[in-house]
C-alpha cells in the first residue's frame, strides 16, 4: 500500500496539495496513468497499431521543450514520463480512428470492457469506456433523494 500511495502522491505540487479536490482529482488521474500503462496497449493492439518508447520519449523531448517543466507542471513525476507520453499518444490515435470510423468507438469499447479492472471505491470506479477513472461516489452513506426523515433514536433506560 505504501508503495501505491507514493506512486499517486509523487507529483503532488504546493499548489495541488493546498486545494483537497485538486489533490482528489490528481490522485485519481495518477491511478488512471497507472491502470492505462496496462489497459491502453491491450486496446492498441486489439486494434491495429501500437506505441513504441522512441514515440513516446519524442512527445516527452517535444512538450518539455515547448514549456519547460510542462510535465512538473502537471504532476507527472520524471518516473512517469515516459508512460505519460505513451498513453497521450494510444490515445491521440484511438480518437483519431473514431473520428474517421464512429464503428471503432464501440470495438475500443468491447475491448476495453473485456479486460478486467477493479479500483477500490474510495478511489472511484473505473470507466471503460472512457478509459478513465470516475470519481468517487459521494452518495454512499446518504439517503436517498426523497426518502423519508430518518426517526428520532429511542431513548433507551430514560
Amino acid at each position: 500500500m505504501s508503495s501505491f500511495r507514493n506512486v499517486v502522491t509523487a507529483g503532488i505540487t504546493p499548489e495541488i496539495a493546498a486545494n483537497p479536490a485538486d489533490q482528489e482529482a490528481y490522485q485519481r488521474n495518477m491511478l488512471g496513468l497507472l491502470i492505462n500503462q496496462y489497459v491502453l496497449p491491450q486496446v492498441a493492439a486489439a486494434v491495429g497499431f501500437a506505441v513504441n518508447d522512441a514515440q513516446a520519449q519524442t512527445l516527452v523531448s517535444q512538450a518539455n521543450q515547448r514549456q519547460p517543466g510542462y510535465l512538473k507542471s502537471i504532476g507527472i513525476p520524471p518516473q512517469y514520463e515516459l508512460a505519460w507520453g505513451k498513453q497521450a499518444l494510444e490515445f491521440q490515435r484511438l480518437n483519431e480512428m473514431i473520428a474517421r470510423d464512429r464503428a471503432s468507438e464501440a470495438r475500443i469499447a468491447d475491448v476495453s470492457k473485456g479486460i478486467p479492472v477493479s479500483v477500490n471505491p474510495r478511489f472511484g470506479s473505473w470507466n471503460s469506456a472512457r478509459l478513465q477513472v470516475d470519481p468517487a461516489r459521494t452518495d454512499l452513506s446518504s439517503p436517498p433523494k426523497g426518502a423519508p426523515p430518518p426517526s428520532p433514536a429511542i431513548p433507551i433506560g430514560g
